[in-house]
């Protein structure tokens, strides 16, 4: 096979949407032409050729199961990622989502950290099951794996949960999702999927863009919701849970927050320290919804009112003022909207507000589980489960 074919091949194998049968035969064809080759120096194509010589052998084990591993050829990876970037810079310089694939590499080479282990990863956060679509190519699982890795370290950083999916949360990228949609937490299977694109206004444009990994934290907001309910050990009785199911039938007691309630008055009793947290978090929101939607003249849907889904969105914007000077957050933000700085409010609520209003409550409730050991509880009881 020439230099030439094989690049090319290459090419597609790591951008074009293959069935994942198509895609294991390309890559073994590839494997096979490029191992049995003999480089010569000269060649146009001699640096390619070596580089993805050192990709294959180290980062691709088995792209049916979408599974990577990493030796030493992180190095290897970053170099090819480079030289085909500039290769192809007139093809990626109006793309978003590949603006997106330039910029996670560009941090981490930067930071010289390609965490590409996926046993070690889901060792470190306590991850069951990374699971990816049929045709979520392998530049796309390298970015949600990249981007998965940064969020939830910051995550870790601020909440010190360890590990964060205490062993049972399963993560999808790609694999099912509702259209229009970023993301969504399942109760059911404790399972977070980020849809692999929905339409983007960049720049005015409407175009596709890679932002369901962004919504990672907001996701994982329902997951430590149910996990506080679910497994904490404040638990109502059925006497408590027939009182409230009387005031909405919307209440889900196994969440923390309540779930899809949207009543923003106090429900929880104030022995539950926890819960009257979380509690005290939604309220707050709720009345800054409230605000807004005076001011403003018009109410939102009821969806923006659902406990469960105002802790979410406050959890991320707590993640977000955090971090809101890190390098690579300000250009996921520029490209995907997820935070507005021009205009200091995230979602509906104005930054200034929130800062005083709430964020000192989510490093109260980390605090509170952490003088508890809850977290190390939980953990106890699902290993036991």
């Amino acid at each position: 096979m020439k230099d030439r074919i094989i690049v090319e091949k290459f090419n597609n194998l790591i951008t074009d949407r293959l069935t994942p049968e198509k895609a294991h035969k390309l890559y073994n064809e590839i494997k096979q032409a490029v191992y049995n080759k003999q480089i010569t120096p000269s060649s146009k194509y001699a640096k390619e050729i070596e580089l993805i010589s050192g990709v294959l052998a180290g980062i691709w084990n088995n792209h049916l199961d979408g599974v990577y591993t990493a030796t030493n050829t992180n190095n290897q990876l970053a170099q090819y990622f480079d030289y085909w970037f500039a290769a192809n810079k007139k093809k990626y310089v109006n793309s978003p989502e590949n603006l997106f694939d330039k910029i996670t590499l560009e941090f981490f080479n930067k930071e010289q950290v390609y965490p590409i282990n996926i046993e070690k990863f889901r060792e470190r956060f306590g991850i069951n099951q990374l699971i990816y679509g049929r045709y979520v190519n392998f530049l796309e699982r390298i970015n949600f794996f990249l981007i998965s890795y940064y969020y939830l370290d910051k995550l870790e950083k601020i909440t010190d949960l360890k590990p964060l999916g205490l062993g049972i949360l399963n993560i999808g990228y790609g694999a099912s999702g509702i259209p229009n949609t970023s993301g969504y937490f399942s109760f059911d299977d404790v399972y977070i999927n980020l849809n692999r694109r929905v339409i983007s206004d960049v720049d005015g444009l409407l175009r596709y863009a890679f932002i369901g990994v962004n919504s990672i934290v907001h996701e994982y907001g329902h997951f430590l919701d149910f996990v506080l309910g679910q497994f904490g050990s404040e638990k109502f009785d059925d006497k408590q849970i027939h009182k409230l199911e009387k005031r909405s039938s919307a209440i889900m007691p196994f969440f923390a927050s309540l779930g899809k309630t949207t009543i923003c008055k106090p429900l929880v009793p104030d022995n539950m320290k926890i819960r009257k947290i979380v509690e005290d978090i939604v309220t707050n929101f709720c009345r800054l919804l409230e605000i807004y939607t005076y001011e403003n003249e018009h109410r939102l849907g009821d969806y923006y009112y659902y406990r469960t889904e105002i802790f979410a969105r406050s959890l991320d914007m707590f993640f977000h003022l955090t971090f809101k000077n890190d390098i690579l957050l300000k250009k996921l933000v520029k490209y995907h909207k997820i935070f507005s700085s021009d205009s200091y409010k995230y979602g509906f609520i104005p930054v200034d507000m929130f800062m005083s209003e709430i964020y000192d409550k989510f490093v109260y409730l980390f605090e509170t589980i952490k003088k508890q050991q809850l977290w190390q509880q939980i953990l106890n009881q699902t290993k036991n489960s």
